[in-house]
């Protein structure tokens, strides 16, 4: 377990637990919601559902370009996350790598087969280790990258980023149709492992910035995009931002929240918050956490902070939440 726990681990849970929800033990009768463009994958308070059925969808986080040196090794690293009992992975994709000039090859940015910027092969090594992709392709990332994931020539655009503005709205849509174009051709509805596709990251809605996160939305979907949409919030999933179940432009079809399970240092006792903050929020979606504990390259403050050299309390917590899980 150590060396897969040794990699930025995320989760994208899709669940009824049995610590979080006061009515698990009951039964009711849903009607599974869809982006009304496929319904190959649903959802309903309860879970999701691809071709029908539900799923748990457990989703290691892995980024392309924190392994760099030999792509080859992608392989290898998705059957050790099949191997860990792993159905999914998630993948951020960074505007920077792709578009270091506004017309890298002649605007539709460096792909370079072979490399650590070959996302198609990036995907086909997740499919071939038969686990589902989350693509989450910003633009901005977060990710503790700098710049949160904007090339360099972005910051020298007039106005503000992340906004309505007209400047940067013209730096981020040649990238995104680009992705996005990728994305689409390798969603399960094309034969591929991607089933959902965030919009930005840790957003928060505003009178300049939920009409940016509705032209995202816009853009993932004229680009032939049918998947659920969703977006990550930060405190635990209590604010709602874009959440499908509030009013305002830029509403995703699932709304996720990020929670970390410990502090610095701190042995806090496990949050049982979860789905009441869901319940008020989001209460259409199943709950959905897309980022939990943190661990691995590059992460080691946080990691060694929060358990021991081995990421024994990480391994512990994981392994007690999965078993205390139904669907």
């Amino acid at each position: 377990m150590k060396t897969f726990l040794n990699i930025l681990i995320s989760f994208l849970l899709f669940l009824t637990t049995s610590w979080a929800n006061p009515n698990a033990g009951e039964s009711y009768l849903f009607r599974r919601n869809s982006t009304g463009l496929t319904d190959v994958v649903t959802w309903d308070p309860q879970s999701l559902s691809i071709l029908g059925q539900r799923v748990f969808v457990l989703s290691a986080e892995i980024h392309p370009w924190r392994l760099p040196g030999n792509p080859n090794l992608w392989a290898d690293l998705f059957q050790k996350v099949k191997d860990n009992g792993f159905s999914c992975v998630s993948a951020i994709f960074s505007w920077n790598l792709y578009y270091p000039a506004p017309d890298t090859n002649d605007g539709q940015g460096d792909f370079q087969a072979g490399t650590y910027r070959d996302l198609q092969m990036f995907i086909d090594s997740v499919q071939a280790a038969g686990l589902w992709l989350i693509a989450r392709p910003g633009p901005y990332i977060n990710g503790e990258t700098t710049g949160g994931g904007f090339p360099g020539w972005v910051e020298n655009i007039g106005g503000d980023l992340r906004t309505d503005n007209a400047n940067y709205t013209a730096t981020w849509m040649p990238y995104v149709n680009v992705i996005a174009q990728l994305i689409a051709k390798n969603q399960i509805t094309k034969g591929g492992p991607i089933i959902l596709v965030q919009s930005e990251n840790e957003f928060s809605a505003s009178s300049v910035n939920s009409p940016y996160m509705q032209g995202i939305i816009n853009t993932f979907r004229a680009n032939g995009i049918v998947i659920p949409i969703t977006a990550n919030d930060k405190n635990s999933g209590e604010d709602g931002n874009f959440s499908p179940d509030l009013p305002g432009p830029g509403q995703v079809n699932i709304y996720c929240g990020d929670s970390y399970p410990q502090g610095s240092n701190s042995w806090a006792q496990v949050q049982s918050i979860y789905y009441t903050f869901h319940e008020a929020v989001a209460f259409s979606n199943p709950l959905c956490l897309a980022e939990k504990p943190i661990g691995g390259t590059g992460y080691e403050i946080y990691s060694t902070d929060l358990t021991d050299a081995d990421y024994g309390f990480v391994a512990k917590f994981l392994l007690i939440r999965w078993r205390l899980t139904k669907t």
